[in-house]
């Protein structure tokens, strides 16, 4: 029979953990979250088979694998049906390569790069070599830096509004 004053102190308890856990293997706030939703509907539907007497952090963090391992494949799915990585190179949302921001100068846009990548936090200079100095596709760096498809988008975005505002004060 279900307990809710025991589920409310389960969820109390283990919540922040098993937050992290997901968050550190999808590498998405967004994800995390919608993870740790489902690992806790799991539990509430389940709530029969389940002795709470046991060791339920394990249990948990078994059904948290499990939860992380679909929605990672659910998200993978969702954008290789919906938006192809071919998508982006295109510029569908402001994503776009170095060219706009740029002179027609030889040699004045490598010394605008770099100063660029400098001003970038330290997190987005990696991902800016690899997209505006090596001109890596969206795949090669999902590749190369092992992070999910949404994940990369998310950060590019963001990257791309700071790379704005230098402009905006550099040049």
């Amino acid at each position: 029979m279900f307990d809710e004053e025991k589920f409310n102190a389960i969820v109390a308890k283990h919540s922040r953990a098993l937050w992290l856990y997901c968050f550190d293997k999808l590498k998405n706030k967004e994800l995390a979250d919608e993870t740790l939703n489902d690992i806790f509907t799991v539990v509430w539907k389940k709530w029969d088979r389940i002795n709470t007497e046991d060791n339920v952090r394990a249990y948990l963090y078994r059904v948290a694998d499990f939860c992380v391992k679909h929605n990672h494949a659910k998200n993978v799915k969702y954008y290789e049906k919906h938006e192809s990585y071919e998508a982006l190179e295109t510029d569908p949302e402001g994503l776009s390569r170095s060219d706009d921001y740029f002179s027609d100068k030889p040699g004045e846009d490598e010394n605008n790069l770099l100063l660029i990548k400098k001003a970038l936090d330290s997190e987005y200079q990696e991902l800016f070599d690899y997209r505006y100095i090596q001109k890596k596709t969206i795949q090669e760096i999902v590749s190369i830096m092992s992070i999910p498809y949404s994940t990369l988008r998310y950060r590019l975005h963001k990257m791309e509004g700071m790379i704005r505002e230098i402009i905006k004060k550099t040049f």
